[in-house]
């Protein structure tokens, strides 16, 4: 998968010290290519570079980015994410036990999620009997297995707000929120299970967010959320409904980005190159992939692309009207889940906007109003609907 890129070895450190390794890498800034997943890499690890002049560059690694390939020839591999430190550090039991407290109840999470269908199929229907006024509708609040799953998702989740703060949790675990309304009082509990269910699987899906690498001092290695529009500048009439869109439930100039729109373009006498660079090494990137024939032909779109997959950046999918997911190739999986804008099914596109907008407020910390949601989403959706009337 490397062929044809340079490639050097490099020496990967365990967090013991007591094993080391030689592996052939191609380096990428602050991300590192390693094909042999013979070798475990764990978070914590550590990476020593030499460089031609002799000098060594020093990195610990802050996910292994391990990826399990595809049926596209990729094989697996590991996409490893790191940060540069001066030196490798003694040896710090604090850290290492923070580490390794954070790993454990994100394991957790990642486990209350993967229990979700075993825990649905323990609902049951309860039809009252004739004079017994008692709603009918599909319970599970007394299920033992299901007590035990909720109990782990409250101490999970009250973790995580402990850290972090996180509004999008709150909603989830204060005391009117909907992790306590399974009480048996409310009919039909299922409604509320499908709640909290697509909630987690958010949240495990910004893991990285939540459960952020710590340096070798103990600290979060953070870095502010960006969402990066990539997009050919030919498609410009349906990519501007888009960027105000995202702009109306609370994105502005410093946490969105798309070049061919005024107030989140690049900035006057900067390098459009050195500007992107930045944008992929200094920001918690989330690229949205406006996918048309423009795009495919644009080598610009297809390198943005490339660095997106490279550096494993999380990304979405809209595919622009008169595209197809049949056309989809690259970088991009095809059988990833997009939005289709000129989808005649108007209650899907509805669907998949509400699930990108649910994962945006996660991502960047804000809550949209459902009524003003609601009319946003409509009139977004009026306004692509317009532009296909009017053709090219």
């Amino acid at each position: 998968m490397m062929s044809g890129f340079p490639r050097e070895k490099v020496e990967l450190i365990k967090q013991n010290r007591q094993e080391t390794y030689q592996v052939d890498a191609l380096i990428v800034d602050s991300s590192a290519l390693i094909e042999d997943t013979t070798i475990i890499i764990e978070e914590n690890d550590f990476i020593a570079r030499t460089l031609p002049n002799g000098l060594v560059e020093n990195y610990v690694i802050t996910n292994n980015g391990y990826c399990s390939g595809s049926g596209h020839g990729i094989p697996p591999h590991y996409q490893v994410k790191m940060k540069k430190i001066a030196k490798l550090p003694a040896t710090n039991e604090d850290t290492l036990e923070i580490g390794n407290n954070r790993y454990i109840t994100k394991k957790q999470l990642l486990k209350i999620v993967e229990e979700i269908p075993i825990i649905e199929s323990k609902f049951r229907h309860f039809k009252p009997p004739k004079g017994l006024i008692i709603p009918e509708g599909d319970f599970i609040y007394d299920d033992p297995d299901f007590i035990n799953w909720l109990e782990a998702v409250r101490y999970v989740l009250q973790d995580i707000y402990d850290r972090t703060n996180d509004r999008y949790v709150w909603e989830i675990i204060n005391p009117s929120g909907i992790i306590y309304e399974f009480d048996g009082k409310n009919g039909d509990e299922r409604k509320r299970f499908n709640k909290l269910k697509s909630s987690l699987c958010i949240i495990a899906q910004n893991v990285d967010k939540y459960y952020p690498a710590l340096n070798v001092n103990g600290e979060e290695v953070m870095k502010t959320p960006m969402l990066f529009i990539s997009h050919a500048s030919d498609d410009i009439k349906y990519v501007q409904p888009i960027v105000e869109l995202f702009a109306d439930i609370g994105l502005n100039n410093t946490t969105m980005f798309c070049s061919s729109v005024p107030d989140y373009h690049i900035p006057m006498d900067n390098d459009i190159y050195d500007y992107l660079k930045d944008l992929f090494d200094n920001h918690d990137l989330h690229v949205i992939f406006a996918l048309s024939d423009n795009y495919y032909k644009s080598a610009a779109c297809l390198n943005e692309m490339g660095a997106a997959w490279v550096l494993r950046k999380r990304y979405s999918t809209i595919l622009l009207p008169k595209f197809d997911f049949s056309a989809i190739r690259g970088a991009v999986n095809p059988s990833q889940i997009s939005l289709k804008l000129d989808n005649d099914n108007i209650a899907e596109i509805k669907t998949r906007l509400g699930e990108l907008k649910d994962i945006i407020s996660s991502e960047f910390n804000i809550s949209v109003p459902a009524n003003r949601w609601e009319n946003k989403r409509d009139a977004f959706i009026a306004t692509i609907n317009n532009l296909i009337q009017e053709g090219d």
